[in-house]
């Protein structure tokens, strides 16, 4: 497959976003925006599990602006659907930077920032629980799924 941005909703409402390794296209900006959109139209909660492992870049200042502005523009469709967010992201300096900003700037819904990507589908579970998000059946398989995984089962 391709080095592109993935949004996998197999797992609705979890749902995994997979970053390509060499950053974001502007396509791939107004793709994520675009479902995420879509998502809203849903009606119901969702929680985000954002994977960046591997990637060497993510998000150009462009893009990053534009992202902020998207954000800013639909934040109480944002605190009314996602429960929550856990990014998965292999630095270590890295994970301490994003927490440390947001220490500063907290994010309206709850956040993880995690190496584990077991670690941060439990933590979505979660949020969805907390939530009460009504159909959780795909994101507690796909958490099973990771444990079972995990015993190597």
């Amino acid at each position: 497959m391709a080095d592109e941005l993935r949004m996998d909703l197999d797992h609705y409402p979890l749902v995994i976003v997979h970053m390509p390794r060499e950053g974001l296209t502007d396509d791939a900006v107004e793709k994520m925006l675009g479902t995420t959109g879509e998502l809203f139209s849903r009606g119901g909660k969702f929680a985000t599990l954002v994977h960046t492992r591997g990637a060497r870049a993510l998000a150009n200042a462009k893009q990053r602006a534009r992202i902020a502005e998207w954000e800013k523009a639909s934040a109480s469709r944002l605190r009314r659907h996602r429960a929550g967010t856990a990014l998965i992201v292999d630095s270590g300096f890295l994970r301490g930077a994003m927490t440390a900003y947001r220490w500063l700037a907290p994010a309206d819904q709850p956040e993880l920032v995690t190496a584990s990507e077991l670690e941060g589908a439990r933590f979505c579970l979660d949020c969805l629980e907390r939530a009460g998000a009504p159909e959780l059946t795909p994101a507690r398989r796909y958490v099973r799924q990771l444990e079972e995984t995990r015993r190597g089962a």
